[in-house]
């Protein structure tokens, strides 16, 4: 079935010596969640990655597992970790081991800490109401090797459908509605009438900022056509409610834009985004990555290559100053160029590429050729002076005043401006 999948990854012999241990204590352990779905589709084709492995353990009460993963990790000299004491989730090297559980997020506003209840006799069945979709509402037995499906994942797997397991509790976490757009982008699924609806009528407001960040890093840094997640989330009313300015879009440049990240898929995260937010305006396209939760520096460096990418007819001095911008971001030249082509600049981008090349600076920074004890060489002390006249010799520097017939600045002839 799918344990020729599963035997790849690095976990696995843990997951069997865990398993059988289990078996003979008297409980069962199955394989839950995404990795069940994510073997499935290597298993037909799909060029997904297996990652994290994590199981659920039925039969058995919290201290009794507890007492048997403390003896697999002394014998493998690791040290088991329980993940919140009332929620019956242990960590072992690397590896999620649970008590099945029932939660819910009844009341409005109550974050992301739902009220938690584990049941270790809790039937599978039971357990997979908790699930978002039925694909990922599915279990594996490792040691029957066989799949187990309540819920009509597979199913849904075989048509690319997206459909919510519960629609009663579904809304409980909103966040939800951002994973049915991520996974709509990673796999090209379609969206149940019936989930679409429901997730229209969630409402978003209490959501974490954090949280939704990781949903956008999903749905952009793992999709291979990301144009496919963002139609899905401005069907699923995720833009009208949390990000106006890419709801209100003209055809024209929401096209563009679809357009411009397939363009860039699996190429940096900065790339990605900057794609994404090049026909907002500045103000909106920084409210936008501020309210996808990314740092500081990555808003910086997006906001700057899309500025950097509406300027027309740079020049030499320009392109230096370019490739001295994106540096400060840890960027280069090349990576607007990338930006460029996306966006249907092609002539732009070449020609700054070609410049850039030219003036050495492609996928480099300028660097100062003066420092501050060249001048006390000269008898320059420290201070405000010292630091106008670095910042003049750079500036002059950019300019190509100190290039050799190469285009390669030379000190000896910034020394000679110095002196003059």
């Amino acid at each position: 079935m799918l344990k020729r999948f599963f035997q790849k990854h690095d976990k696995w012999p843990l997951v069997m010596e865990i398993a059988r241990r289990v078996k003979k204590s008297g409980g069962r352990i199955l394989v839950v969640g995404g990795a069940v779905r994510d073997a499935w589709l290597q298993s037909h084709g799909y060029k997904v990655e297996l990652k994290d492995i994590d199981l659920e353990v039925y039969g058995l009460d919290k201290k009794t597992l507890k007492s048997l993963l403390k003896a697999i990790g002394r014998s493998r000299k690791k040290t088991l970790k329980e993940i919140g004491k009332q929620f019956g989730v242990f960590s072992l090297d690397s590896l999620d081991i649970a008590i099945p559980r029932t939660d819910s997020r009844t009341a409005a506003g109550m974050g992301r800490k739902p009220k938690v209840i584990s049941q270790p006799y809790l039937s599978f069945e039971q357990a997979t109401r908790r699930r978002d979709l039925t694909i990922n509402a599915l279990a594996y037995d490792p040691l029957a090797d066989q799949i187990l499906d309540v819920q009509g994942g597979l199913n849904d797997l075989r048509r690319g459908i997206l459909r919510a397991v519960d629609v009663a509790s579904f809304g409980d976490d909103p966040l939800r509605v951002l994973r049915v757009m991520q996974f709509a982008g990673r796999f090209g699924f379609k969206i149940d009438l019936a989930t679409l609806k429901l997730c229209r009528s969630i409402s978003l407001k209490h959501l974490a900022q954090e949280r939704i960040g990781e949903e956008w890093r999903k749905l952009m840094l793992k999709s291979p056509k990301p144009s496919v997640g963002l139609e899905a989330g401005r069907q699923l009313g995720i833009f009208a409610k949390l990000h106006p300015a890419l709801a209100h879009m003209s055809k024209a440049d929401w096209n563009a834009t679809k357009k411009a990240v397939d363009k860039l898929a699996k190429r940096p995260e900065v790339l990605l985004l900057a794609a994404l937010v090049n026909c907002l305006k500045p103000d909106a396209g920084k409210k936008f990555l501020q309210q996808a939760n990314l740092p500081k520096r990555e808003v910086l460096a997006i906001m700057l290559l899309v500025k950097l990418s509406n300027l027309i007819k740079p020049d030499d001095e320009l392109v230096r100053c370019f490739a001295f911008e994106l540096s400060r971001v840890s960027l280069t030249i090349s990576d607007l160029v990338l930006l460029l082509q996306a966006t249907g600049k092609a002539a732009l981008a070449k020609k700054i590429l070609s410049r850039a090349k030219v003036l050495h600076v492609a996928d480099k920074s300028p660097k100062p050729l003066l420092q501050g004890k060249d001048l006390l060489a000269l008898g320059v002390k420290p201070g405000k002076k010292m630091g106008e006249i670095l910042a003049q010799a750079f500036s002059q520097q950019l300019k190509g005043k100190f290039d050799d017939s190469k285009h390669r600045p030379q000190k000896r002839l910034a020394l000679e401006w110095l002196k003059v």
